[in-house]
């Protein structure tokens, strides 16, 4: 028997701070995907090919890669934590575009997948991300 003879009520917060999905058109994409540097849109094409988060993608290392010869591609082991004691293992099978980015960025780097001159990257949405959002005028809503 546990010390608790029912698990108690749990108020849930609002989502008032969440701005809802909005996915881009085409035209906005490739605005977008003009302004962005290089690296950014690399990772971004990752990023909607594989339906990866930020840190995930910045984090993405070679040794988590892993080829599966009979589809042509490889896949990735991503470790992420969703909570600070829970790390889950999520597989992530590339696709042919986001395998052709990986391709590319091999030899930049010996551990990470994605980097900037040389040094991993640590986040997506920096100065870089603003100003090519605020340049191709695309508004998230």
């Amino acid at each position: 028997m546990t010390w608790l003879d029912r698990a108690p009520k749990l108020k849930l917060l609002p989502d008032n701070n969440k701005r809802p999905p909005y996915p881009l058109s085409w035209d906005e994409q490739r605005r977008l995907f003009n302004e962005l540097p290089d690296h950014l849109v690399e990772m971004s094409l990752f990023a909607i090919n594989t339906g990866c988060r930020d840190q995930e993608i910045c984090n993405l290392r070679w040794d988590w890669e892993v080829a599966v010869p009979q589809l042509g591609t490889s896949r990735f082991h991503l470790f992420t934590e969703n909570s600070p004691r829970m790390v889950m293992t999520v597989l992530v099978v590339l696709n042919r575009i986001a395998e052709s980015v990986v391709t590319s960025c091999r030899g930049r780097h010996p551990d990470h997948v994605f980097t900037y001159h040389g040094k991993p990257t640590t986040r997506m949405m920096n100065k870089g991300w603003l100003r090519a959002r605020k340049a191709s005028g695309v508004t998230f809503r």
